[in-house]
């Protein structure tokens, strides 16, 4: 009979442990979702709705003082956004050149003229020759 009373004060120390860890990780949750909560709450409220989405994680980033996955996460956006910085392109070449074969083939459209600048080893996608 001893050693079946020592077994369930065992059971009773292994059980409650689990309790604890349980209820440890669902406060951590309910913390975790009032912080988001509040963190809408104010991109609601305040001027970082009308920000851009990097700006606006920056935003959230600096207020909160939260890593970058979390506003990222949480306005629906890849942290690739986030990283992205855009290069701005040089088609100077590429629009006098194209000025001038419009000039003399002046009933070509886009699709020809860029048949002739691959000819003569002027590469860009088709989108950029389009635009210009």
């Amino acid at each position: 009979m001893e050693t079946n009373a020592g077994l369930d004060g065992f059971s009773e120390l292994n059980e409650l442990r689990v309790l604890r860890d349980e209820n440890r990780r669902l406060k951590r949750l309910v913390a975790d979702l009032t912080l988001d909560k509040h963190i809408l709450q104010e991109v609601v409220t305040k001027r970082a709705g009308s920000l851009r989405v990097g700006a606006r994680s920056q935003w959230i980033c600096a207020t909160f003082a939260v890593k970058i996955s979390r506003p990222c996460t949480l306005i629906l956006r890849r942290r690739s956004v986030f990283y992205y910085k855009g290069r701005p392109r040089d088609y100077t070449l590429l629009r006098k050149r194209l000025h001038e074969l419009a000039g003399t083939h002046v009933r070509y459209g886009y699709r020809r003229l860029m048949v002739l600048l691959r000819r003569e080893g002027i590469n860009h996608g088709h989108n950029a020759v389009y635009r210009i």
